[in-house]
């Protein structure tokens, strides 16, 4: 089935061709048509339904997947520059005379949940290095 997602299948462009087709070749475009609207529902099915209108008009499994493909690779490069401001706040994030402690702190476990969120490890020893060396002195 996944070979159908990644790959498609051939339809006959018209009635004339799929009539020209042997028993065992439509027999197979059958199968072939059943696996791919399996695949497309399962696509349909896991999707966000907030993403569902972008391939809500795909008619192939394939269309669908490279749609979903496309948006999720632009994302991922969003993804990417997020994370790198969210590292460069981290490391340049300074206590101002006026914060509270207790307030620096909730900025900085802001940014190292939002870090942690976008899939990146930051160890405790790390977290408390940089507080310690943001403190005013």
């Amino acid at each position: 089935m996944w070979d159908l997602v990644e790959n498609s299948f051939l339809e006959p462009p018209d009635a004339t061709t799929y009539n020209a087709l042997s028993q065992v070749e439509k027999d197979l475009l059958r199968d072939n048509r059943k696996k791919d609207s399996k695949a497309l529902f399962y696509i349909f099915q896991a999707v966000h339904e907030s993403f569902f209108p972008r391939i809500a008009a795909a008619t192939k499994s394939k269309q669908a997947w490279d749609i979903l493909q496309t948006t999720y690779q632009g994302m991922e490069k969003v993804k990417t520059k997020k994370l790198q401001m969210l590292r460069r706040d981290f490391e340049t994030i300074f206590m101002k005379d006026s914060d509270s402690i207790d307030s620096f702190f909730t900025q900085v476990m802001g940014l190292v949940n939002q870090i942690r969120s976008h899939g990146e490890t930051l160890e405790d020893r790390r977290i408390v290095e940089n507080i310690l060396r943001s403190l005013p002195t």
